[in-house]
């Protein structure tokens, strides 16, 4: 409502959109991207200038990846295997290799081990020349992968088996027989180590040890037929998990085409099928894919795909979908399908209408790499295909296009009283050139909108860019929306007057562009000012009563606009609700000056609303963490601003040091107050004044005495020793400290002059005072549990000898050991920045530091001494506590490669300090080869 009165009707959500509006062709859906309502995305279909011969599959084609990033391949003539190196990205043969003079290079272990027998002269056990074994250059192979154990299995029926290549430990490949093999179309790798062969409609599990099932139907045999359509034969399959994707094709000759026909089917690894939803009814086991991309072509012609090419990733690996990728039977683009297991079980498929183009395909299959690793050549690849004898990676192209129209039916409106005279229609949207929006409407007047359907649809002018913004008070589009090309579209509405209103939007486009809708508002009634201001002979005429009230209301729409903004005023002075450009004005009524880096107005907004408990944490721990964070992070969460100390267990979080913490504790073997004050003088050899003894011949078997009996070197004592011998020298003084005041006025007048002539040359001895005036409050509560006669804390000295008293004894042993151990790191902290964890920007690293820096000196408190470093600048033992300041990871007691740390020295070993990528995991002491001695089957 506006400072008229005036209401309206709207349409501003998806659901709004969506469920209330009526598609009559059904070509508009909501663009969650661009939160509003568009044209139908439709595929993007390349049309080659010259339509060559189609690609020509084999089945078992396909590059798989390792973990860390290397891609295997089988050569163009299947006669050996070619490696993609992750560091350098060059392809080179990996098997065979060339020999190089080395006896049985190339030769597969079990067809020949190359050893002679005890008839040829040889004993076992001797030495002797190695018989070379014979190498095979002329080994057809079908099919291979890569399993969770780290070996390369590649299927030859020539070979009569698998070949076992060992990832970690290298060397020639371990022959594992597969007697009665037939034709392996593909492989798989299964969670639990071993692989799985599509063998005519059955996927046949190998486990860890990778040897063949006995032949029998069993645990071990996954019957595929759930997931195929009658009569189908699987010719391509992937693993998400504990679920297969299956490609199928149908029978030749039978109702099932075989012209580039091809259907999708998931099954468990229990071998149920999962019912597929792709967002029409009715659900089924198996879904023909090319319908699906026909529904979303431009011409509505399903293309031809082919069936031996598919590949499973997460494009995101945030989001919980993940990507099937399916090639077309012309080689020039794939198509992209997301599925999702929902929670009742089913099979959530869509296509994506993308353009993933594909450059001189040579139907050599596809290749995804595995979740969490990443090519620092392609940061932003995850798939990639054979071109050329290379693996470029494939990339998604933007070439949007879209359905020409629609025509959009808003709801039935009530204005709640017969003849309203409907004020104007706001819209806001995004208006490309190319595309248009047309506005009709249509009323009736009565208590039910009946009959409304039988009205005319009475155009409305045409749709005019406001140049004065949203006419919602104070909410204007924020930058990101206005470069964008969103505005707001005004009409003022001259057909429409009756009780229910009803409005028609045409959207339309070239193809390539389309409307984005994100709101609507129908204003009613209008407030006349010629009804309400003027006198009644001005509406005498008609026509022209007509013609100056819709004048008018051109004056009304922009004064109205100005007192609604006066009248909610109010919103200026909320930080959930002012514009983002007052935040600034209204961040100097709390005194907040903005970083040079907080633009964003969701963090201003923040802020401000939580500037008062930030200056109430302002100096301290929690405070200083959350400046820093705030500086650090690029996003920002409320829950840090509510509950900043919550910071400490964030992981891969800012953390800050506090140098004092860093004290360690005493040696276990070390003197307690608890073992009393005779303990203590047989730990020094019944020699109490050893405190006292100062800069003599002995001062280094006494230090060595001290250390071995308290676990430090009491630095107060020798201090005062060092001021009393100098006192000595100089006035005529008794031989030794007092250990209680003395009683004798002209001594104690002595004493309290040595005091004040020393007091600014013993700041240790200050500090004790200090200490024992908060132990105690009052002197006369320290002489009751002492024993003693002191007047004023300032007249008792450090001690230089052992105290009498136990309490004494404890105050000066809690004194030394936590006070002054803690105070050479007083007052200092340390700012520890961790990296993040996607690609490195060297330049933005940079600037982040020194949002962190002028942060630091905003709320750090005045007295202290701070500095800023990065994690990996202080991932040294001994100068960062493992569990406390850092954290390796979990489960370290499966890294090997962490097992150098016995040998490290403290505050010199450095961890990771040299090391540019990650290592190749080591082999664990077992792994030499896959053990067989076993039986041949399972």
């Amino acid at each position: 409502m506006d400072a008229n009165r005036t209401r309206y009707h709207a349409l501003l959500t998806a659901n709004d959109w969506t469920q209330e509006v009526q598609s009559q062709q059904h070509h508009v859906q909501w663009n969650a991207k661009a939160r509003g309502l568009t044209l139908q995305p439709r595929l993007f279909e390349f049309t080659a200038a010259k339509p060559g011969p189609a690609p020509i599959e084999e089945t078992g084609r396909g590059g798989v990846f390792d973990a860390y990033g290397n891609l295997y391949a089988l050569s163009l003539d299947r006669l050996g295997i070619t490696i993609r190196s992750a560091g350098s990205g060059v392809i080179t043969p990996f098997w065979p290799v060339e020999s190089s003079g080395q006896a049985g290079v190339g030769a597969v272990e079990g067809l020949n081990t190359g050893r002679p027998s005890t008839a040829g002269g040889f004993q076992d056990g001797g030495f002797h020349p190695v018989a070379p074994a014979p190498t095979l250059t002329d080994l057809r192979l079908d099919a291979l992968t890569v399993t969770t154990q780290h070996y390369l299995v590649v299927v030859s029926a020539q070979a009569g088996g698998l070949l076992v290549f060992d990832l970690h430990g290298a060397g020639p490949p371990l022959l594992q027989p597969w007697p009665d093999m037939g034709p392996v179309a593909a492989l798989v790798a299964m969670p639990d180590g071993g692989v799985g062969a599509l063998v005519d409609n059955t996927l046949v599990r190998m486990g860890p040890s990778l040897k063949p099932c006995l032949p029998n139907p069993g645990p071990c045999f996954i019957d595929l037929s759930p997931a195929l359509p009658s009569g189908g034969q699987a010719t391509a399959i992937a693993r998400d998990g504990d679920w297969l994707v299956v490609l199928s094709q149908g029978p030749s000759g039978g109702l099932i085409s075989t012209d580039g026909e091809v259907w999708l089917g998931v099954i468990g690894l229990n071998g149920q099928a999962l019912t597929i939803d792709e967002g029409s009814p009715p659900s089924a086991q198996t879904i023909k894919l090319n319908e699906l991309i026909g529904q979303l072509a431009v011409d509505g012609t399903a293309p031809a795909l082919a069936c031996r090419s598919l590949a499973l990733c997460r494009l995101n690996e945030q989001t919980s979908g993940v990507s099937i990728i399916v090639v077309a039977a012309a080689g020039d683009q794939a198509f992209r399908f997301t599925g999702l297991v929902s929670d009742d079980g089913r099979f959530e498929l869509a296509l994506q209408s993308e353009f993933w183009p594909l450059r001189r395909y040579e139907a050599l299959g596809l290749a995804a790499l595995p979740n969490g690793v990443r090519l620092h050549a392609y940061p932003l690849a995850r798939l990639f295909y054979a071109s050329e004898g290379r693996w470029p990676p494939l990339l998604k192209l933007d070439r949007p296009r879209y359905a020409p129209s629609d025509q959009l039916l808003s709801p039935v409106w009530d204005g709640g009283i017969d003849a309203c005279v409907w004020h104007r229609l706001m819209l806001d949207m995004r208006l490309p050139s190319g595309t248009q929006v047309v506005l009709e409407t249509r009323t009736i007047d009565g208590p039910t909108p009946q009959g409304i359907e039988q009205q005319v649809w009475r155009p409305e002018p045409s749709l005019i860019r406001s140049a004065r913004g949203s006419e919602q008070a104070w909410q204007d589009f924020s930058d990101a929306d206005l470069n964008a090309g969103y505005a707001s579209w005004e009409t003022l509405l001259q057909a429409a007057q009756g009780r229910w209103f009803q409005a028609r939007l045409t959207l339309s486009g070239d193809g390539q562009r389309t409307p984005v809708l994100r709101a609507l508002r129908a204003w009613y009634p209008r407030f006349s000012y010629a009804k309400e201001y003027l006198p009644p002979i001005y509406r005498e005429d008609p026509s022209g009563a007509d013609f100056l009230d819709r004048f008018l209301a051109l004056f009304e729409g922009e004064f109205t606009r100005w007192e609604d903004r006066i009248a909610a005023a109010q919103l200026l002075f909320d930080a959930r609700t002012a514009p983002a450009a007052t935040l600034e004005w209204l961040g100097t009524w709390l005194g907040l000056a903005f970083d040079a880096a907080d633009i964003d107005p969701v963090r201003r907004r923040l802020l401000i609303q939580y500037a008062v408990q930030g200056y109430a944490r302002r100096g301290t721990v929690p405070g200083m963490l959350l400046a820093c964070t705030l500086a650090w992070e690029p996003g920002i969460e409320e829950a840090w601003l509510a509950n900043p100390s919550t910071l400490t267990t964030r992981p891969h979080g800012v953390r800050l040091h506090e140098f004092f913490s860093r004290v360690g504790t005493l040696p276990r073997t070390a003197w307690q107050p608890a073992l009393g004050r005779m303990a203590l003088l047989t730990a020094l050899n019944l020699d109490a004044s050893l405190l006292s003894s100062a800069d003599t011949p002995e001062a280094a078997a006494r230090r060595a005495l001290l250390t071995s009996a308290l676990g430090f070197i009491p630095r107060a004592a020798e201090e005062e020793s060092r001021l009393w011998t100098a006192w000595q020298a100089w006035a005529s003084t008794p031989a030794a400290l007092p250990l209680d005041e003395p009683q004798d006025d002209t001594v104690l007048t002595d004493w309290v002059a040595y005091l004040q002539a020393s007091q600014r040359c013993a700041p240790l001895r200050q500090r004790w005072q200090d200490y024992l005036a908060r132990r105690w409050r009052r002197v006369s509560a320290l002489n009751e549990q002492w024993g003693s006669t002191w007047s004023a804390f300032e007249h008792i000295p450090s001690p230089v000898a052992l105290p009498l008293s136990e309490v004494a004894l404890a105050d000066w042993h809690r004194f030394e050991s936590q006070v002054l151990r803690a105070q050479a790191h007083a007052h200092r902290f340390r700012v520890v920045l961790p990296l993040p964890n996607g690609p490195l920007d060297l330049d933005d690293l940079t600037r982040r530091r020194h949002t962190v820096l002028r942060a630091v000196g905003r709320e750090k408190p005045a007295h202290t001494v701070a500095e800023v470093r990065f994690g990996f600048d202080l991932f040294r033992i001994g100068d960062a506590r493992l569990g406390l300041d850092t954290q390796l990871e979990q489960g370290l007691s499966r890294r090997p490669e962490l097992l150098a740390l016995s040998r490290a020295v403290l505050g010199r070993t450095e961890l990771g300090s040299a090391r540019l990528a990650p290592t190749r995991p080591q082999a664990p002491p077992d792994r030499i080869g896959l053990d067989r001695g076993e039986p041949l089957y399972r």
